[in-house]
């Protein structure tokens, strides 16, 4: 036995050193519980008969909804507040937080009847441009009383509030005090059409008839100047200088009095550059026609009269109605990508 234990005393060193380590660590266990013990978790509440948990009665009795209600954790409904009107208001007034408000206008007034009369609005119908879709014909028309000339379309308001609803080759219908009404150019024939009617032709005055076909015979400015412009002192234009023309005041009246026909004398589209409006361009210019007679060429970009900036046909129209009373006309022209003036003198 002795000589067992000399030849594996290892052994025998090897065992107490692990009993030594396992009670070192029973102690440290212990001294570790017992500063541990105040942070554990409680035990679970003890079953009942039914096997579930024993639930405080206080607890279950609680309103939990209307308490996170209102803590407001995902933000609260502003109270909608009733203003009223003390004084009350007037009658055919309502209370609208707070203020008398009084009753809805009517958009639309009714209309009397669906027959226009003839108008007695102190306004002369000069001419019309008719297209096929209606928001784009217009109408040259003369306050008599201040002899001003205005290009209107349908839905603008003339004197006396009264709102073109219709424009048609020889008159336009428009509605004044809730009734209809129409104007209608001089010297036209038939009589008083309604508005979808046709104007006729048979049983017209043959004096008005004869005017007429008078003064579709007249020469036109390009009748009267020939083989082209500047062709002798008495044509209705000439030219002087490269850029500047003398215009026969006459000669454009008698061409703006027909604005059907000088419709048909070029097309007037607007012109965009960048995305904007820049202008309007004239293309498909009759050689003998009035625009060509004013140097006008087709294609070419005007900008400005008399330095207004050009940018609808309205603006067209006026221009040509402004040579009838201007003395000088001054029109930025871009011809081929260069901007050049042309002047000119009216007598």
């Amino acid at each position: 036995m002795e000589n067992f234990f000399r030849k594996y005393n290892w052994a025998v060193y090897l065992g107490l050193i692990g009993f030594g380590s396992l009670l070192l660590a029973l102690i440290a266990n212990n001294f570790l519980a017992s500063q541990l013990a105040p942070y554990t978790v409680p035990e679970l509440p003890s079953l009942g008969k039914s096997g579930g948990p024993v639930i405080d009665e206080g607890l279950a009795k609680a309103d939990w909804s209307s308490e996170i209600a209102g803590r407001c954790l995902f933000g609260c409904i502003a109270p909608v507040v009733e203003l009223g009107c003390p004084d009350g208001c007037a009658e055919g007034e309502d209370c609208q937080n707070g203020i008398c408000v009084g009753a809805p206008m009517v958009s639309e007034p009714m209309i009397v009847s669906d027959v226009p009369v003839q108008s007695d609005l102190n306004v002369k119908l000069l001419g019309c441009m008719v297209a096929r879709q209606p928001q784009w014909s217009m109408a040259l028309l003369m306050d008599n009383r201040t002899q001003q000339t205005h290009v209107t379309r349908v839905g603008d308001i003339i004197p006396e509030d009264a709102e073109i609803l219709e424009i048609h080759r020889d008159r336009v219908i428009l509605r004044r005090n809730s009734r209809l009404e129409f104007i209608r150019m001089e010297n036209t024939l038939g009589g008083n059409p309604s508005p979808n009617a046709r104007v006729p032709i048979t049983g017209a005055d043959p004096q008005a008839a004869a005017q007429r076909v008078q003064r579709s015979q007249q020469p036109s400015i390009a009748a009267q100047n020939g083989a082209g412009v500047g062709a002798g002192a008495g044509n209705a234009v000439q030219q002087v200088s490269e850029n500047k023309y003398t215009v026969n005041r006459a000669a454009i009246d008698q061409e703006l009095s027909n604005p059907e026909a000088l419709a048909r004398q070029a097309r007037i589209m607007p012109n965009y550059k960048d995305g904007e409006k820049a202008g309007l361009r004239l293309v498909g210019i009759s050689p003998n026609s009035v625009y060509s007679q004013l140097g006008i060429r087709s294609g070419d970009v005007i900008h400005s009269v008399n330095g207004v900036p050009l940018d609808n046909q309205r603006k067209a129209m006026e221009m040509l109605e402004q040579m009838r009373r201007e003395k000088n006309v001054t029109i930025e022209v871009e011809r081929r990508g260069k901007k050049e003036k042309i002047e000119y003198d009216i007598r």
